[in-house]
């Protein structure tokens, strides 16, 4: 019996504030081609508090930042299991590895997957250059995923240049992934591009 693919999706901490996201969500996966989906939710504005906050107490150490913004990932991450109970809750992905390719929707907690990353032999840097995309990035490695899916609010100018359209260590973090999409959630066609892989 043939397995799925494995999907990773990053839902862009943007899009939080769509009034109609459950609605768009439900939109754009009803058209995909059948897969298990890991979800990775992005920290949004409150991660943009983070860094307020850190501007104005500067005894707040990047790492310190990296961590509370991992936590605010987390609770998105709970509020959108809440939008789509039909969802799983993954506290410990590692189990995904060799876990049959059945067909579902599963949210992970990033807080436990990233630190058991930080336990591992090279983790992913503690600093603003890494955020929720580079975290998905490094979850399709671990998980070998056919393809990661980036959903934001716009598409990259150019996608030989991602500039600020990513973190600064997702080039390196998904170099050896198969297939990259960028989708613009908000185009009400789900407007999208390829990386050039």
């Amino acid at each position: 019996m043939q397995q799925l693919e494995r999907r990773v999706v990053k839902l862009g901490g943007s899009l939080l504030d769509c009034a109609d996201l459950v609605e768009r969500w439900k939109a754009w996966i009803a058209v995909q081609s059948p897969a298990q989906t890991l979800l990775v939710v992005g920290g949004g504005g409150l991660v943009d508090v983070i860094g307020e906050l850190q501007r104005l107490h500067s005894q707040l150490t990047d790492q310190d930042a990296h961590w509370l913004a991992i936590r605010a990932m987390q609770l998105n991450a709970e509020m959108i299991v809440g939008l789509l109970p039909e969802a799983e809750y993954v506290a410990d992905v590692t189990g995904f590895v060799s876990r049959p390719r059945a067909a579902g929707l599963f949210i992970v907690d990033p807080w436990s997957f990233m630190q058991a990353d930080a336990r591992s032999e090279s983790p992913l840097a503690a600093t603003w250059e890494v955020s929720s995309d580079s975290i998905a990035a490094r979850l399709a490695v671990m998980l070998g995923a056919e393809e990661l899916v980036l959903l934001k609010s716009a598409l990259p100018v150019d996608v030989r240049d991602l500039g600020d359209y990513v973190d600064a260590a997702f080039e390196e973090t998904s170099r050896s992934l198969k297939a990259i999409r960028f989708v613009n959630l908000r185009d009400a066609a789900f407007a999208e591009t390829r990386a050039k892989k």
